[in-house]
């Protein structure tokens, strides 16, 4: 029972990395699809600095990361926009 435990625990953190690995991707291709149709530019990378751009929204002032990811910038009906993950 251990041997076996011991050969299918590893098996399942793979896949589950796995298809954590392929959903980020996806995430990131249609999210990178969306900005390029509405001209928008579109960041991935995790940015530690845009929490000081919003202080003013509670919610980021929330954890201890501050941080943002799938940054996404643009105009919206004539307006700058600026839509992200936290």
């Amino acid at each position: 029972m251990n041997t076996l435990f011991f050969i299918l625990a590893p098996i399942l953190g793979i896949l589950l990395f796995y298809l954590g690995w392929k959903a980020e991707k996806k995430r990131r291709e249609e999210f990178s699809m969306w900005a390029l149709e509405k001209g928008w530019h579109y960041d991935h990378r995790i940015n530690r600095t845009l929490w000081r751009r919003f202080a003013f929204l509670d919610r980021l002032q929330l954890g201890h990361s501050r941080q943002a990811s799938h940054l996404l910038e643009g105009q919206w009906d004539a307006f700058d926009a600026t839509a992200f993950c936290s």
